[in-house]
């Protein structure tokens, strides 16, 4: 049993690289407490090393199907203001 549900939570881990849901979700299929532990130890490593590899399943599968992928902005500022952004020549 413990083995098992550590063992999947790795692998969905690995393969989705959603740490924080799967470990609330495990935690709500066994309500152990004592487990959440350990999966988060599996998860957390599964999840470094599927990033050493490469981007996770759904990365991979909005970038096969094409859609439209949200980046983090790199040139983040929090000192403009809504009006410094605005364009001012509304039609």
């Amino acid at each position: 049993g413990v083995y098992a549900m550590v063992g999947a939570v790795a692998v969905l881990g690995g393969v989705c690289r959603t740490p924080i849901s799967l470990v609330v979700i495990m935690f709500a299929l066994t309500s152990a407490l004592q487990l959440i532990v350990p999966f988060m130890l599996a998860v957390l490593t599964a999840k470094a090393v599927g990033d050493a590899f490469g981007d996770g399943i759904y990365d991979a599968y909005i970038l096969l199907r094409g859609y439209p992928h949200l980046k983090a902005p790199k040139d983040v500022c929090f000192k403009a203001r809504a009006c410094d952004v605005m364009d001012d020549d509304l039609e």
